[in-house]
């Protein structure tokens, strides 16, 4: 019987010992965290050092997204845009969040940071191949020229596409011949493009009853594919031709304004609001170059919100409180034949000293292009100065004469069309500028 009784409780104990050893080796999971409550209780719990968050009226927050790049994350561009900037994605292009009305941007830093945010601009260039850093050749064809850029970081085809063999190819120079029996050309055309804003430059000649379009983008992609459509592309390494079946299912954005803000609120402990300028217009916009974010001006957006209305006349405020300056930037451009102002109205505000704006050309030919700039409201127009940087990246002193800046430069088969870009200083507070070019031909 005492034996019965001593199995009883050994059997007990032992049973006692595996349900504590069961538990030992089974911890309760902790509830994952999925909204932030408005005392930002546990946000310090979820939130990475450095990082910036949209954080959604509902309490929900997703970090802002980087995906694939042209350059490494946290590199940044707080200078002239750099059109060759370029973000794409494939199906992770949902994982961009959206910065809806009533929504906020979150930044958690466990250490001082730098008040000054810089906030690049990217233009939705639509579906694409995975290729970039197309050149133009003096033939009008479009080229991966390896050998014209003494960085061996520089990126041409996105990772892991059926794009990518093309940079295995024994050859400083790949041509993209044809795409989808179209032949590429660099083509001209008579007509001006009009409209604000363009992305692609698309022309039209029939020579021999063949049609042939230009669908170089400034980003140096391909623009006007239909989405996941898979294109026949000849390519030719040097004289050897290869066939490739590229898919138009790369989503482009490339860089075309910059800007700095410093308007920030504290919202908690190691916690601050990044504030939107209210000018701002829709569109896709990364921060300290470690991901990007949808903004949406209201409670939706759809298929025709168009998220490239340029942002003209838009304030940053820089450090020093007193002051602040203007970015301007547009996507006109000024064809064969034509001269005019780059914005409708022909005046670019300046609210300081210094203010930058861009301008874009296309010729048929090589030409000498003269730029002028008149001054009008500033306190004192013959001390206003100003520089040019060319496509080339040359930069060239504009001459002040009786308060209009002029400049001159000659463009060659590889500049027949590129952004000039302009920057003023000593113009005053009241000023204004009023840009053109003018071009004749090479004698």
């Amino acid at each position: 019987m005492k034996l019965k009784r001593f199995f009883a409780l050994a059997l007990s104990t032992l049973t006692i010992v595996s349900t504590l050893t069961a538990c030992a080796s089974s911890p309760l999971k902790e509830e994952k965290i999925t909204k932030i409550t408005d005392d930002f209780t546990d946000y310090d719990k979820v939130f990475e050092d450095g990082m910036f968050y949209v954080k959604h009226s509902d309490g929900t927050f997703e970090p802002i997204y980087f995906g694939a790049a042209t350059y490494e994350k946290g590199e940044y561009n707080s200078s002239v845009p750099d059109y060759q900037r370029i973000m794409w994605y494939q199906d992770d292009f949902n994982n961009i969040p959206t910065l809806y009305e009533g929504d906020e941007i979150l930044m958690y830093s466990e250490d001082t940071f730098d008040e000054i945010f810089t906030i690049e601009r990217y233009y939705d260039y639509g579906y694409s191949i995975g290729i970039c850093n197309l050149e133009i050749t003096d033939s009008g064809r479009f080229a991966i020229k390896t050998t014209s850029s003494n960085n061996s970081d520089v990126v041409y085809t996105y990772p892991n596409s059926d794009a990518s063999e093309i940079e295995s190819l024994n050859s400083s120079s790949v041509i993209i011949d044809t795409l989808g029996g179209i032949a590429l050309r660099n083509t001209a055309t008579s007509d001006k493009i009009n409209g604000s804003s363009t992305s692609v430059t698309t022309t039209t000649t029939t020579t021999n009853n063949a049609v042939e379009n230009s669908f170089l983008t400034k980003a140096g992609t391909i623009g006007g594919l239909v989405q996941d459509s898979t294109y026949v592309a000849e390519v030719y390494a040097g004289t050897i031709k290869k066939t490739l079946n590229l898919k138009a299912n790369v989503r482009v954005l490339g860089e075309f304004e910059t800007y700095t803000i410093t308007d920030y609120d504290y919202v908690a402990s190691k916690c601050i609001r990044l504030n939107i300028p209210d000018e701002w217009n829709e569109g896709f916009y990364c921060i300290n170059g470690l991901g990007i974010f949808r903004y949406v001006k209201g409670e939706s957006y759809n298929e025709d919100t168009d998220f490239n209305i340029a942002n003209v006349e838009v304030k940053s405020t820089s450090s020093n409180t007193s002051s602040s300056s203007t970015s301007n930037s547009t996507d006109r451009v000024v064809v064969d034949g034509d001269v005019y102002v780059p914005y409708s109205d022909g005046e670019t505000k300046v609210v300081t000293s210094k203010s930058t704006e861009t301008i874009k050309y296309e010729y048929l030919e090589p030409k000498v292009i003269t730029i002028n700039v008149s001054t009008e409201g500033a306190s004192d127009a013959g001390a206003v100065s100003g520089t040019a940087t060319l496509p080339t990246g040359e930069t060239i002193e504009l001459t002040n004469k009786s308060g209009t800046l002029t400049g001159t430069f000659t463009t060659t088969a590889s500049t027949l069309s590129g952004t000039i870009y302009l920057e003023y200083t000593n113009l005053s507070d009241n000023g204004t500028t009023r840009a053109a070019l003018s071009a004749e031909s090479v004698k």
